[in-house]
């Protein structure tokens, strides 16, 4: 039990500090960006790398909307 507890314990803190890590990439390539810095250190994580197109503007967006036409499914439909 005490095992268990200190293994999720350990689970946690590790995808925490992945998380600061994405996080802080994320922050630097923001601010390279910014600065119109030669390097944007995209590779810093793999959130960064993921979203390079997107942040680059290069990105499409695709919306796809499932829609019914009976009246009893109206309200749903509106709301996608």
């Amino acid at each position: 039990s005490t095992r268990i507890r200190a293994h999720s314990f350990s689970e946690e803190a590790s995808q925490t500090g992945s998380i600061n890590k994405s996080i802080s990439a994320f922050r630097g390539v923001l601010l390279a960006l910014e600065s119109k810095c030669a390097h944007v250190p995209f590779r810093d994580s793999k959130l960064t790398t993921l979203l390079q197109n997107a942040i680059l503007n290069k990105a499409q967006t695709v919306m796809i909307a499932t829609l019914s036409p009976r009246l009893r499914d109206y309200e749903e439909s509106k709301r996608s």
